[in-house]
């Protein structure tokens, strides 16, 4: 569960074709939020817009104190410079709370607490990025668009031509939509060596005479490709003779799974071939391959390398901080809250603040995700899905004391999942230059991606697109200036234990 959400019983791509608040159609403009105290008391427009105003001064001043300061700092720490060589920049009591949930607010961009990220390494860009969110210039013309003149606060993101976005389908349209026309060759056949005690569970015997079998771009519902067929390879028997073929669907889709659940253990590479090899024993062998795991995977070192990373590439990895932002997204069988993009709770850290995103605004389902990044994103995945949810709605009910149990719910586990090890990437303190490129720096035929390895976009999904791009790039000309023709190109490969002894072929593309 990332940036969208989606579940069977609740077809958020309902809606296609609308426009929302201005911008291209499918996205969503993030333009206006409505604050709350911890105890339920609605905050003044003109008190969050005021402080607003003075956080953004705040930002401004931390520029001075970088230029000032060879050794690197903390921002948090800056803040505190900036506010104790201007005090008339201090707050009280209740714009004290407003504050620290602007400063919720930067820790959500960065998935890291205030004192972790670097004041040196965040960039001017990202400085000005974030500044818009404060800005106010744009303010009331927003505002009349977005929410009417009692419904919230206006602001405006920006990074990229366009602004961010929120994906009311999700991200398959665009997937489908990069795919077109990508030479992806399927139907090739290959050996695949299973395990013993996943045959047991065949069910059924005898052929499949007349059955129609799928074809390798059809989906099922949750967009699993389905890469089976007929067995026609040359290096088996006929098809009468393949277990494959007497299996159930039931464990034919058990079997997929078996393959794609299977998780990267050792890259080797070496004689213009790379081995990559997972858990459950097979081996893919290739010309080339791209490295687009996630940064905590490879600070983890889940992954073998063979030959080792060199020193330079394994201090990138390691000087490269991996934040955490989890979402709870929670499923109500009506709208209880008002029409805004965001509700906020402050309080007196920035560590008890927090927010909730309306998805409803834009899918028109009755859904809110709480948002929860750096520590607070840590702690909060040591409990159960049960008590997060509670101590959420706890949350909720300050602010609208009728709202209604969900009647389901998401938790993302981020920080512990063993396929991520953390949400993005950021700049932490005392972080040496270059090191982006470092970690994107190919290592013969191995070549890396991912958002970790873009300076310019790190931590956002253009960011893994364009590293996508360029790796894709580099391999190309690599293998281009290697074998000067494609068409020499080996089909991936893979072989699994001597000690897994049935076979049957699969189909696969080629790099």
């Amino acid at each position: 569960m990332g940036a969208s959400w989606k579940v069977p019983e609740v077809n958020l791509e309902k809606g296609k074709g609308r426009v929302y608040d201005g911008v291209r159609e499918g996205y969503l403009l993030l333009c206006s939020y409505t604050l709350f105290d911890m105890d339920g008391r609605k905050l003044p427009q003109e008190i969050v817009v005021e402080v607003g105003d003075v956080f953004k001064k705040i930002l401004k001043e931390t520029e001075k104190v970088r230029d000032e300061h060879k050794k690197d700092m903390s921002v948090l720490k800056a803040i505190s410079i900036v506010l104790e060589r201007n005090p008339e920049l201090r707050q009280e009591g209740l714009a004290y709370e407003v504050m620290q949930w602007y400063i919720c607010r930067m820790e959500a961009w960065f998935a890291a607490d205030t004192d972790m990220i670097s004041l040196k390494c965040w960039d001017q860009a990202t400085l000005a990025t974030f500044n818009t969110l404060l800005q106010t210039e744009s303010r009331c013309a927003l505002q009349e668009a977005c929410t009417g003149p009692d419904e919230g606060i206006v602001t405006y993101e920006q990074v990229l031509l366009g602004g961010h976005g929120l994906m009311v389908q999700g991200y398959d349209p665009i997937i489908k939509e990069l795919a077109k026309d990508i030479d992806v060759r399927l139907n090739h056949s290959m050996v695949l060596e299973l395990c013993f005690c996943l045959l047991k569970l065949a069910s059924t015997t005898g052929g499949r005479e007349g059955m129609a079998y799928p074809q390798p771009t059809q989906l099922l519902d949750n967009d699993v490709a389905l890469v089976w067929g007929r067995c026609d390879s040359a290096m088996l028997s006929p098809c009468q003779s393949c277990r494959i073929c007497n299996l159930n669907l039931a464990t034919k889709i058990l079997i997929l799974l078996w393959i794609l659940m299977s998780r990267v253990s050792k890259i080797s590479r070496g004689c213009d071939k790379v081995v990559v090899k997972v858990e459950n024993g097979l081996s893919f062998i290739a010309d080339a391959a791209i490295v687009t795991v996630p940064l905590g995977v490879l600070k983890a070192n889940l992954i073998q390398f063979e030959p080792k990373l060199p020193e330079w590439k394994v201090a990138a990895i390691s000087d490269i901080g991996v934040g955490n932002e989890n979402k709870i997204a929670l499923l109500f069988d009506r709208v209880f809250w008002p029409n805004v993009e965001l509700l906020g709770i402050v309080a007196r850290t920035s560590y008890s603040c927090g927010y909730f995103l309306n998805l409803h605004k834009a899918t028109g389902h009755p859904i809110l995700v709480y948002m929860a990044a750096g520590r607070f994103a840590d702690d909060l995945e040591k409990f159960s899905d049960e008590y997060a949810v509670k101590f959420v709605m706890s949350q909720l009910k300050k602010m609208f004391p009728d709202a209604t149990e969900p009647v389901q719910y998401l938790v993302s586990h981020w920080g512990t999942d063993p396929n991520s090890l953390g949400c993005y990437s950021y700049d932490p303190v005392g972080m040496a230059g270059g090191v982006y490129d470092k970690l994107r720096e190919p290592l013969d035929n191995l070549f890396f991606g991912g958002e970790a390895v873009t300076e310019e976009h790190q931590g956002s999904v253009h960011g893994a697109y364009s590293s996508g791009v360029l790796a894709a790039r580099n391999c190309e000309n690599h293998l281009l200036e290697r074998l000067g023709d494609f068409r020499k190109l080996q089909l991936i490969s893979f072989s699994g234990d001597a000690l897994l002894e049935p076979i049957f072929p699969l189909q696969i593309s080629r790099m």
